[in-house]
C-alpha cells in the first residue's frame, strides 16, 4: 500500500516525463509519420498555446532523435529474437540465455533513455504553465482509464492487503 502511495506522489519533472512519454508513446513506432503530432495540432495544441516556434522545435527534437529510436528498436528487436532461438534451442545453456537477457535489456534500456531524453528536451520547450497544464490533462485521462488498471491491481493483492 505504502509503495502505490509513493507511485502516486510525482517529482514535478518525472510527472512530466510520464505525461509526455503517454502522449509520444505511439510516435516511437515505425508508422510515426502517419499519427497526428500533438505539438502541430489538434486540441492539445490550441488548449496549451503551444506557438509555431515552440512546435517548431519539438518537431526538430523529435525528427533528430528518430534515427537513433529506429536504430535501437531495430537492435532490441534483433536482440530479443536471438534471446527467442535461444530459449527454443534445447541445447542452449542457462549463462548463455544469461548474457543474452542482459543484452535484450541493455537494448531496452538504452532505447527508453534515448526516448525519455526526447521527451525531457520536448518538455524544456514549453513553459511552466504549459507544462503543468500538461500533467493536469493526463491526469485526467488516467483518472478515465484507471478503473480496469485498479480492477488488476485488486486481483493481484492477496485478500490480507485488501
Amino acid at each position: 500500500v505504502s509503495a502505490m502511495k509513493k507511485m502516486n506522489t510525482c517529482v514535478p519533472i518525472i510527472c512530466l516525463l510520464a505525461i509526455v512519454s503517454i502522449l509520444a508513446a505511439s510516435l516511437s513506432h515505425a508508422n510515426a509519420g502517419q499519427r497526428r503530432k500533438w505539438w502541430e495540432s489538434g486540441d492539445i495544441k490550441i488548449e496549451l498555446k503551444i506557438t509555431d516556434e515552440q512546435s517548431n522545435a519539438i518537431e526538430e527534437l523529435y525528427q533528430t532523435a528518430q534515427p537513433n529510436l529506429r536504430a535501437l528498436m531495430d537492435l532490441l528487436s534483433s536482440e530479443e529474437r536471438s534471446l527467442s532461438l535461444l530459449i527454443d534451442a534445447d541445447h542452449a545453456q542457462e549463462s548463455i540465455v544469461t548474457e543474452q537477457i542482459d543484452k535484450v535489456e541493455a537494448a531496452r534500456g538504452a532505447l527508453s533513455k534515448e526516448r525519455l531524453l526526447m521527451i525531457y528536451r520536448m518538455g524544456r520547450e514549453l513553459s511552466i504553465e504549459q507544462r503543468a497544464e500538461l500533467r493536469e490533462r493526463i491526469k485526467q485521462n488516467r483518472r478515465r482509464s484507471r478503473p480496469s488498471s485498479q480492477n488488476r491491481l485488486d486481483r493481484l493483492r492477496s485478500p490480507a492487503d485488501r
